[in-house]
């Protein structure tokens, strides 16, 4: 092989290793704690009750591209059941790792066959490539705008906005949910950790199931460890756990209605195959 096409084929493999996760950077940070946070809001998304989609005949339904239901240019899929202009549904939002995309995370995640048609799932691409993450966040921005205008062509229940995420996609979710805990009913965080954002510009208690590989050398477990400590602790959650199911355990007596689970694994920087059924079980708590 000559050297040139030794050079393309590592200069490939580099790329697929990007995509794939195994090599998958952060939104920038750590964040430095020290100094005055700087918090901007967004406004949450407005939806109705119920929601204006609700009336509208015959959507769009099946897997589509979002950017035309978007009225914009963010790029990513909607995958839409057939009674989504009669029946108030849960909206999920579901993002991919660092340089991955729509596509990557749908086959990756594998939410659909575990949802079986009981939601609409929404695959953004992140607009640098990776999640842009803080209160300015354009990508924060583009989520709740495109909520608010699926709410108009959808029937949307306003109560059960959700969010997933894996690696930087993670961070990501766990963020939006900082800043729009009010949007977000509840979230799901794979391989995530929020050393990349300031907490300290977090708005309200929140819900969540994280999980995460015990081998994990992209984004240490510490990382959700972490989230899973100061989420608790703002909601007042029990210190301790209590078994869950053979993944997980939560952390009983959260306030307000609140919920906390964490699932750990034995393997790395991953989606474990059984994360899209934890994930739907856990926001179906949130009827």
């Amino acid at each position: 092989m000559t050297d040139g096409r030794k050079l393309l084929l590592a200069m490939s493999l580099g790329s697929l290793g990007i995509a794939s996760g195994c090599k998958d950077p952060l939104p920038e940070g750590p964040v430095d704690l020290t100094s005055p946070p700087r918090c901007t809001y967004r406004s949450d998304p407005s939806i109705s009750d119920p929601a204006a989609g609700c009336g509208v005949a015959n959507p769009p339904t099946g897997v589509l591209d979002l950017a035309p239901l978007s009225n914009g240019t963010p790029k990513g899929i909607l995958v839409v059941p057939p009674n989504a202009g009669t029946t108030p549904l849960p909206l999920i939002w579901v993002f991919h790792g660092a340089y991955a995309t729509p596509q990557d995370i749908r086959d990756t995640f594998q939410l659909e066959p575990a949802v079986d048609g009981g939601a609409i799932i929404a695959y953004l691409r992140a607009g640098r490539g990776t999640w842009d993450v803080g209160s300015g966040s354009t990508d924060v921005l583009a989520v709740l705008t495109i909520t608010e205008q699926l709410a108009q062509q959808y029937c949307i229940d306003r109560d059960r906005v959700f969010a997933a995420g894996f690696s930087a996609g993670a961070v990501f979710t766990l963020d939006l949910e900082c800043l729009n805990p009010k949007t977000f009913r509840a979230i799901t965080a794979v391989a995530g950790t929020e050393d990349r954002f300031d907490t300290r510009c977090c708005t309200g208690k929140e819900s969540a199931l994280l999980i995460h590989g015990d081998t994990d050398d992209t984004i240490g477990i510490a990382g959700s460890i972490a989230a899973v400590d100061r989420i608790g602790a703002f909601d007042g959650c029990a210190p301790a756990s209590v078994p869950l199911d053979g993944h997980c355990v939560e952390y009983p007596g959260c306030s307000d209605g609140k919920a906390l689970a964490f699932c750990r694994h034995p393997d790395g920087h991953v989606v474990p195959p059984w994360a899209a059924q934890e994930a739907w079980t856990f926001f179906q708590r949130f009827e």
